[in-house]
Protein backbone atom coordinates (compact mmCIF):
# COMPACT_ATOMS: atom_id res chain seq x y z
CA UNK A 1 0.00 0.00 0.00
CA UNK A 2 2.62 2.02 1.61
CA UNK A 3 4.66 1.97 -2.03
CA UNK A 4 2.02 3.56 -4.28
CA UNK A 5 2.15 7.31 -1.53
CA UNK A 6 4.96 7.87 -3.29
CA UNK A 7 3.22 9.14 -6.85
CA UNK A 8 -0.27 10.01 -5.07
CA UNK A 9 2.36 12.33 -2.69
CA UNK A 10 3.96 13.76 -5.82
CA UNK A 11 0.80 13.96 -7.96
CA UNK A 12 -1.04 15.53 -4.93
CA UNK A 13 1.63 18.00 -4.10
CA UNK A 14 2.04 19.12 -8.06
CA UNK A 15 -1.74 19.45 -8.41
CA UNK A 16 -1.68 22.07 -5.57
CA UNK A 17 0.53 23.91 -6.89
CA UNK A 18 -1.24 24.08 -10.27
CA UNK A 19 -4.23 24.98 -8.82
CA UNK A 20 -3.02 28.13 -7.14
CA UNK A 21 0.07 28.78 -9.73
CA UNK A 22 -0.50 27.39 -13.01
CA UNK A 23 1.37 27.90 -16.47
CA UNK A 24 3.31 26.12 -18.78
CA UNK A 25 6.18 26.44 -17.71
CA UNK A 26 5.83 25.34 -14.43
CA UNK A 27 4.00 22.18 -15.64
CA UNK A 28 7.35 21.35 -17.04
CA UNK A 29 9.18 21.50 -13.60
CA UNK A 30 5.76 19.77 -12.32
CA UNK A 31 6.34 17.00 -14.48
CA UNK A 32 9.65 16.14 -13.43
CA UNK A 33 8.54 15.52 -9.96
CA UNK A 34 6.10 12.92 -10.99
CA UNK A 35 8.40 11.15 -13.66
CA UNK A 36 11.04 10.23 -11.45
CA UNK A 37 9.33 8.47 -9.09
CA UNK A 38 6.60 7.17 -11.23
CA UNK A 39 9.11 5.23 -13.28
CA UNK A 40 10.34 3.44 -10.23
CA UNK A 41 7.21 2.56 -8.68
CA UNK A 42 6.14 0.93 -12.18
CA UNK A 43 8.79 -1.01 -12.29
CA UNK A 44 8.11 -2.63 -8.90
CA UNK A 45 4.51 -2.66 -8.66
CA UNK A 46 2.94 -2.84 -12.25
CA UNK A 47 -0.68 -4.23 -10.53
CA UNK A 48 -0.82 -1.04 -9.31
CA UNK A 49 -0.59 0.83 -12.24
CA UNK A 50 -4.38 1.25 -13.21
CA UNK A 51 -5.09 2.81 -10.12
CA UNK A 52 -2.57 5.11 -10.12
CA UNK A 53 -3.70 5.88 -14.09
CA UNK A 54 -6.81 6.21 -13.62
CA UNK A 55 -6.54 8.20 -9.77
CA UNK A 56 -3.96 10.64 -12.02
CA UNK A 57 -6.38 11.04 -15.15
CA UNK A 58 -9.32 12.35 -12.79
CA UNK A 59 -7.76 14.59 -11.08
CA UNK A 60 -6.19 16.08 -14.57
CA UNK A 61 -9.85 16.09 -15.97
CA UNK A 62 -11.11 17.84 -13.03
CA UNK A 63 -8.04 20.52 -13.25
CA UNK A 64 -9.17 21.14 -16.95
CA UNK A 65 -12.61 21.78 -16.22
CA UNK A 66 -11.47 24.32 -13.61
CA UNK A 67 -8.75 26.00 -16.14
CA UNK A 68 -11.34 28.07 -18.31
CA UNK A 69 -10.98 31.36 -17.52
CA UNK A 70 -14.00 32.84 -15.62
CA UNK A 71 -16.11 36.18 -17.21
CA UNK A 72 -16.23 38.24 -14.67
CA UNK A 73 -16.80 42.38 -14.52
CA UNK A 74 -13.13 43.71 -14.11
CA UNK A 75 -14.15 47.04 -13.04
CA UNK A 76 -15.24 45.39 -9.59
CA UNK A 77 -11.69 44.05 -9.17
CA UNK A 78 -10.07 45.71 -5.50
CA UNK A 79 -6.82 45.48 -3.92
CA UNK A 80 -8.09 46.81 -0.79
CA UNK A 81 -9.05 44.03 1.73
CA UNK A 82 -9.75 46.45 4.67
CA UNK A 83 -13.26 46.26 5.79
CA UNK A 84 -13.86 42.77 4.16
CA UNK A 85 -14.48 39.71 6.49
CA UNK A 86 -11.71 37.92 5.22
CA UNK A 87 -9.32 41.06 5.06
CA UNK A 88 -6.66 40.34 8.16
CA UNK A 89 -6.40 36.78 6.19
CA UNK A 90 -6.02 37.62 3.06
CA UNK A 91 -4.17 40.46 3.57
CA UNK A 92 -1.44 37.99 5.22
CA UNK A 93 -1.28 35.46 2.63
CA UNK A 94 -0.93 38.03 -0.22
CA UNK A 95 1.75 40.15 1.24
CA UNK A 96 4.96 37.29 0.05
CA UNK A 97 5.50 35.95 3.64
CA UNK A 98 2.96 33.44 5.11
CA UNK A 99 2.66 30.36 6.86
CA UNK A 100 -0.41 27.66 5.82
CA UNK A 101 -1.72 24.60 6.54
CA UNK A 102 -4.09 23.04 4.19
CA UNK A 103 -5.98 20.05 4.59
CA UNK A 104 -7.19 17.84 1.31
CA UNK A 105 -9.79 14.93 1.16
CA UNK A 106 -8.51 12.33 -1.29
CA UNK A 107 -10.19 9.23 -1.39
CA UNK A 108 -11.07 9.13 1.83
CA UNK A 109 -8.33 10.50 3.56
CA UNK A 110 -7.22 13.50 5.13
CA UNK A 111 -3.61 14.94 3.52
CA UNK A 112 -2.36 17.85 4.98
CA UNK A 113 0.33 20.33 3.20
CA UNK A 114 2.82 22.39 5.98
CA UNK A 115 3.64 25.61 3.49
CA UNK A 116 6.00 27.87 4.29
CA UNK A 117 6.66 31.00 1.94
CA UNK A 118 8.74 34.00 2.00
CA UNK A 119 12.09 35.29 0.30
CA UNK A 120 10.84 34.04 -3.20
CA UNK A 121 11.39 30.78 -1.57
CA UNK A 122 9.33 27.99 -0.62
CA UNK A 123 8.88 24.65 1.83
CA UNK A 124 5.86 22.31 1.87
CA UNK A 125 5.48 19.26 3.42
CA UNK A 126 3.07 17.18 2.35
CA UNK A 127 1.86 13.79 5.13
CA UNK A 128 -0.72 11.66 3.92
CA UNK A 129 -1.46 8.39 5.45
CA UNK A 130 1.15 8.93 7.67
CA UNK A 131 3.95 9.15 5.16
CA UNK A 132 5.85 12.87 4.99
CA UNK A 133 7.46 14.15 1.82
CA UNK A 134 9.11 17.45 1.19
CA UNK A 135 9.39 19.97 -1.44
CA UNK A 136 11.63 22.97 -1.72
CA UNK A 137 12.29 25.81 -4.03
CA UNK A 138 15.17 28.12 -3.41
CA UNK A 139 17.78 30.06 -5.15
CA UNK A 140 16.35 28.54 -8.90
CA UNK A 141 17.11 24.84 -7.50
CA UNK A 142 14.16 22.66 -6.26
CA UNK A 143 15.18 19.99 -3.53
CA UNK A 144 12.75 16.74 -3.32
CA UNK A 145 13.43 15.63 0.47
CA UNK A 146 12.36 12.59 2.37
CA UNK A 147 13.58 11.81 5.75
CA UNK A 148 17.36 12.28 5.32
CA UNK A 149 18.02 11.87 1.93
CA UNK A 150 17.26 14.38 -1.27
CA UNK A 151 17.78 15.19 -4.85
CA UNK A 152 18.12 18.32 -6.94
CA UNK A 153 16.73 19.43 -9.99
CA UNK A 154 17.50 22.82 -11.32
CA UNK A 155 14.04 24.67 -11.31
CA UNK A 156 15.48 28.18 -13.17
CA UNK A 157 12.31 30.15 -14.07
CA UNK A 158 10.63 27.25 -14.82
CA UNK A 159 8.49 27.52 -11.12
CA UNK A 160 7.39 30.66 -11.66
CA UNK A 161 7.21 32.78 -8.28
CA UNK A 162 5.80 30.15 -6.35
CA UNK A 163 3.73 32.24 -4.72
CA UNK A 164 0.23 30.34 -4.19
CA UNK A 165 -0.96 33.72 -3.32
CA UNK A 166 0.42 36.16 -5.45
CA UNK A 167 -2.01 38.55 -7.31
CA UNK A 168 -5.29 38.06 -5.71
CA UNK A 169 -7.95 40.59 -5.98
CA UNK A 170 -11.23 40.92 -4.20
CA UNK A 171 -14.46 40.42 -6.48
CA UNK A 172 -17.22 39.82 -4.47
CA UNK A 173 -19.39 38.27 -1.30
CA UNK A 174 -22.03 36.03 -0.63
CA UNK A 175 -23.09 32.69 1.04
CA UNK A 176 -22.62 29.21 -0.26
CA UNK A 177 -23.43 25.85 0.93
CA UNK A 178 -20.31 23.14 1.66
CA UNK A 179 -21.28 19.91 3.07
CA UNK A 180 -24.62 20.88 4.71
CA UNK A 181 -23.37 24.00 5.94
CA UNK A 182 -23.93 27.36 4.63
CA UNK A 183 -20.98 29.84 4.81
CA UNK A 184 -20.57 33.70 4.18
CA UNK A 185 -17.77 33.91 1.87
CA UNK A 186 -15.35 36.83 0.05
CA UNK A 187 -14.60 35.93 -3.24
CA UNK A 188 -11.25 36.61 -5.30
CA UNK A 189 -9.99 36.68 -8.62
CA UNK A 190 -6.30 35.52 -8.97
CA UNK A 191 -4.14 37.08 -11.96
CA UNK A 192 -1.88 34.42 -12.16
CA UNK A 193 -4.19 31.49 -12.59
CA UNK A 194 -7.39 33.30 -13.80
CA UNK A 195 -9.55 31.90 -11.68
CA UNK A 196 -12.14 32.62 -8.74
CA UNK A 197 -11.76 31.28 -5.32
CA UNK A 198 -14.47 31.50 -2.86
CA UNK A 199 -12.72 32.01 0.58
CA UNK A 200 -15.49 30.71 3.25
CA UNK A 201 -15.67 32.38 6.64
CA UNK A 202 -17.72 30.76 10.26
CA UNK A 203 -19.45 32.98 11.98
CA UNK A 204 -16.88 34.44 13.69
CA UNK A 205 -15.07 35.13 10.36
CA UNK A 206 -12.22 32.79 10.74
CA UNK A 207 -11.27 31.38 7.33
CA UNK A 208 -12.40 27.73 7.09
CA UNK A 209 -11.75 26.88 3.36
CA UNK A 210 -10.59 28.21 0.03
CA UNK A 211 -13.07 27.02 -2.72
CA UNK A 212 -11.81 26.17 -6.53
CA UNK A 213 -14.18 25.02 -8.87
CA UNK A 214 -14.12 21.22 -7.40
CA UNK A 215 -11.03 21.65 -5.02
CA UNK A 216 -11.99 22.64 -1.71
CA UNK A 217 -8.88 23.71 0.47
CA UNK A 218 -9.19 23.48 4.46
CA UNK A 219 -7.66 26.29 6.25
CA UNK A 220 -6.07 24.90 9.28
CA UNK A 221 -3.79 27.40 10.34
CA UNK A 222 -2.16 30.54 8.92
CA UNK A 223 0.43 32.57 10.58
CA UNK A 224 3.60 34.53 10.02
CA UNK A 225 5.61 34.02 12.92
CA UNK A 226 8.78 32.58 11.00
CA UNK A 227 12.57 33.47 10.12
CA UNK A 228 12.32 32.43 6.11
CA UNK A 229 15.69 31.92 6.61
CA UNK A 230 15.86 29.73 8.99
CA UNK A 231 12.90 27.59 8.09
CA UNK A 232 13.06 27.21 4.08
CA UNK A 233 15.92 25.40 4.42
CA UNK A 234 17.24 21.70 3.67
CA UNK A 235 16.81 19.76 7.26
CA UNK A 236 20.30 19.25 9.40
CA UNK A 237 22.16 16.17 8.25
CA UNK A 238 20.59 15.22 5.36
CA UNK A 239 22.68 13.71 2.41
CA UNK A 240 22.18 14.70 -1.46
CA UNK A 241 21.94 11.60 -3.16
CA UNK A 242 21.11 11.23 -7.12
CA UNK A 243 17.54 10.93 -8.57
CA UNK A 244 17.72 7.09 -9.00
CA UNK A 245 19.79 6.37 -5.56
CA UNK A 246 16.49 8.77 -4.08
CA UNK A 247 14.51 6.50 -5.84
CA UNK A 248 15.98 3.28 -5.02
CA UNK A 249 16.09 4.28 -1.21
CA UNK A 250 12.36 5.64 -1.27
CA UNK A 251 10.98 2.40 -2.24
CA UNK A 252 13.36 0.23 0.11
CA UNK A 253 11.78 2.35 3.04
CA UNK A 254 8.58 2.45 1.90
CA UNK A 255 8.40 -1.24 1.31
CA UNK A 256 10.14 -1.90 4.76
CA UNK A 257 7.34 -0.40 6.30
CA UNK A 258 4.83 -2.27 4.68
CA UNK A 259 7.18 -5.46 6.09
CA UNK A 260 6.99 -4.42 9.46
CA UNK A 261 3.02 -3.58 9.16
CA UNK A 262 1.97 -7.21 7.72
CA UNK A 263 4.44 -8.34 10.58
CA UNK A 264 2.30 -6.96 13.12
CA UNK A 265 -0.90 -7.58 11.48
CA UNK A 266 0.26 -10.95 10.92
CA UNK A 267 1.19 -11.39 15.10
CA UNK A 268 -1.96 -9.50 15.77
CA UNK A 269 -4.02 -11.78 14.08
CA UNK A 270 -2.32 -15.02 15.58
CA UNK A 271 -2.39 -13.21 18.98
CA UNK A 272 -6.44 -13.14 18.49
CA UNK A 273 -6.60 -16.55 17.36
CA UNK A 274 -4.81 -17.96 20.15
CA UNK A 275 -7.37 -15.79 22.56
CA UNK A 276 -10.22 -17.00 20.32
CA UNK A 277 -8.61 -21.06 21.41
CA UNK A 278 -8.33 -20.58 25.12
CA UNK A 279 -11.86 -19.09 25.51
CA UNK A 280 -12.94 -21.69 23.59
CA UNK A 281 -11.24 -24.28 25.73
CA UNK A 282 -11.92 -22.73 28.65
Amino acid sequence: MKKTLAVILAFSMVLSISSCNKSDNSDVSESEITSSVTDETNAEESENNQTESDTESESETEGAETEAEPQIDESKLSYDFSGLDSGKCMTMLTSGKYHVLIKYVIMGESMYQDLYFGDGSMLMTTDYMGTAYTMLYKDKTQYTIFEDIYYTTPAGELFGSGDMFEKFAYYESGTTELEGVTYKYDEYYQETTQALTKVLMKEDNTVFAFVSGEQVMYIEKYDQDFDPAQVIALPENAKEVSAEEFNTQLMNKLAGETAAESENADENSADTENEADMDAES
